[in-house]
């Protein structure tokens, strides 16, 4: 498992989609990921120790992120 910091890039009615530097390994595998908690302002976060690749995914619900608006960093479990 690995925890990544990601942005909010996307924001439709109904679906959020988010930006991140993932772990190669895990993009290349079967993927699930979690939404943990979006991180205070200032709040640093470190990226992962090993090969990152630069894009978007998608998929989640905005109803159930309500709380979560275009441009917020948040910490995603990347299973």
């Amino acid at each position: 498992m690995y925890k990544v910091e990601a942005t909010v890039t996307t924001f439709t009615p109904t679906e959020l989609k988010l930006t991140a530097d993932w772990p190669r390994a895990w993009l290349q595998a079967q993927r699930s990921t979690t939404i943990e908690r979006k991180l205070y302002p200032g709040e640093p976060w470190d990226a992962p120790a090993e090969p990152v690749q630069r894009s978007e995914i998608g998929g989640y619900l905005r109803r159930n992120h309500p709380d979560l608006q275009l441009g917020d960093r948040v910490i995603v479990g990347c299973y």
